[in-house]
């Protein structure tokens, strides 16, 4: 995705379809534009521990912090959108 934007960046793409995080990160260099309610282009995002993790208990946190009102907020104010 990032190669795609780099392009449009650059003037070699007059278009790519990547993530709206990454068009946030990208700021004035380049336009965001959205795609008409019927056109389903979701993505899916899954967490979860690592089996045999050196430090399971940190693992177990760090997923409850982002699956937490405060985690899902930071994610939200990043681009993404809860499904």
């Amino acid at each position: 995705m990032r190669a795609l934007l780099t392009k449009v960046e650059a003037g070699e793409l007059d278009a790519g379809l990547v993530y709206v995080t990454d068009v946030l990160a990208a700021g004035a260099g380049v336009q965001g534009i959205d795609l008409p309610a019927d056109i389903d282009v979701a993505t899916s995002y899954v967490i979860g521990t690592v089996t045999g993790s050196g430090n399971p208990d940190l693992a177990a946190a760090f997923v409850e912090l982002v699956r937490s009102d405060e985690g899902q907020a930071v994610l939200q104010r990043a681009g993404f959108e809860r499904a």
